[in-house]
């Protein structure tokens, strides 16, 4: 109902398509790539998910008909198009981030547990620049570089894979907030990552051996979820990381001994999981000042 002219709507359509066109090209083009090895220029395996396509087209992007009716990417979509009325006024960044956010909140149901006017009032779903939107961050370019989901009032759901089209984002926070699912492996395309922080959820599956690309990995907090299988090793790539905390899981096997690499660590966090051995590489942490690794099968 924005697009009332010819001329407006047809500038509707064009962005629209150009918005799906550079996420599938992106998503595209990162499924395509090697699976992650030690070498530093290798690109992790990400599955195009990030919009779902139940029959791509030769571009390898679906019609935006075949997105399934009610989910979150569908609903972002119609949120776009129908219900923002700067749409037709924004460039290809805004449109990503603005889409990448909203299908954060549809992947939860944020909108079905508060009132629309309380949406609302923290600038959610309005006309108003997503960076002045509660629990998003920008820079002085208008990048989205934090996300506190903590800061929202409590829910559940998923976590949105679309979250890594936020290509700036160095900071995201989800804590105590009943998430479930898989923690997406596409969280490893966001390489200027510096926090990341998901505690105290429910997350189940593994955790991603992509997370090895994230080199500008500062503080890594995956603890109190329902995670398991085995710690990669590929962790030990991330040289910059200061703490370290999955405690309170399901995770087995031993600690990788690449993380005696990891010499900037002054917290490591490994408590009550089912983690059998501890190298002794993990002696040459001489920064460590808090070290636990109670409760576990050692």
């Amino acid at each position: 109902r924005f697009c009332s002219t010819r001329r407006v709507a047809a500038c509707c359509v064009l962005a629209l398509a150009v918005l799906i066109g550079v996420v599938g090209v992106v998503l595209w083009a990162t499924s395509s790539s090697p699976t992650f090895v030690a070498d530093s220029t290798a690109s992790p395996t990400i599955p195009p998910t990030m919009v779902p396509s139940a029959s791509p087209s030769s571009s390898g992007v679906a019609p935006p008909d075949t997105l399934e009716v009610d989910s979150p990417q569908y609903r972002a979509i119609q949120w776009l198009y129908y219900e923002d009325p700067n749409f037709p006024t924004y460039g290809v960044d805004q449109l990503k981030q603005r889409y990448a956010l909203a299908v954060a909140a549809f992947s939860t149901n944020v909108l079905d547990s508060v009132p629309i006017e309380l949406a609302t009032s923290i600038n959610w779903f309005t006309p108003l620049p997503e960076c002045q939107w509660v629990a998003v961050f920008c820079n002085a370019q208008s990048k989205v570089i934090a996300f506190f989901l903590e800061i929202l009032p409590e829910f559940t759901g998923t976590m949105a894979s679309e979250l890594a089209l936020l290509s700036e984002l160095e900071t995201l926070y989800f804590n105590a907030t009943r998430l479930l699912g898989e923690i997406p492996t596409e969280l490893g395309l966001l390489t200027n990552l510096k926090t990341l922080t998901v505690h105290d959820n429910a997350f189940t599956g593994s955790i991603a051996t992509e997370f090895g690309n994230l080199l500008e990995l500062e503080h890594l907090d995956l603890a109190n979820n329902d995670l398991t299988g085995t710690i990669p090793s590929e962790l030990g790539r991330l040289s910059k990381l200061t703490s370290l905390d999955l405690g309170q899981n399901t995770l087995t096997g031993v600690v990788p001994s690449e993380f005696g690499l990891l010499t900037n660590l002054t917290a490591l966090l490994l408590g009550v999981n089912g983690l059998s051995s501890i190298p002794s590489e993990v002696g040459r942490l001489t920064n460590l000042v808090t070290f636990n690794a109670q409760l576990n099968w050692l």
